[in-house]
């Protein structure tokens, strides 16, 4: 029998700490499977947990996305604002612009996690 790699291990403790429950059933069960079945149920544990970790990491970066949307119409909207005066109009439309900067560092930072 061999010892769970401690990265795996890592993921499976997660993931029990988070209720899986197919993740209790293999740390339960895992000293008496066979080497093979012990291997296959390991891989397919942490791949799907590696999936969905990824698909997370993409709806955050879809939200970054849609707030850099809303930043831009913001913008567009005070820029074409009539009824504003030009310091008024600089001011919202530098705060907005440095909101938006931070999104953009977001969507960075999250595609390093990827």
């Amino acid at each position: 029998m061999n010892l769970i790699p401690n990265e795996k291990y890592q993921i499976i403790k997660e993931m029990v700490k988070n209720g899986d429950e197919k993740a209790k059933d293999f740390l339960f069960n895992y000293m008496s499977m066979d080497d093979e079945k012990a291997n296959e149920y390991l891989n397919n544990l942490t791949e799907s947990q590696t999936s969905h970790y990824s698909d997370i990491i993409d709806a955050l970066i879809k939200d970054e996305n849609e707030g850099i949307d809303g930043y831009d119409k913001a913008i567009k909207f005070v820029q074409n604002a009539t009824d504003f005066l030009d310091e008024i109009k600089e001011g919202y439309i530098s705060k907005l612009s440095k909101i938006k900067e931070g999104e953009l560092a977001h969507i960075k930072d999250l595609q390093g996690l990827k």
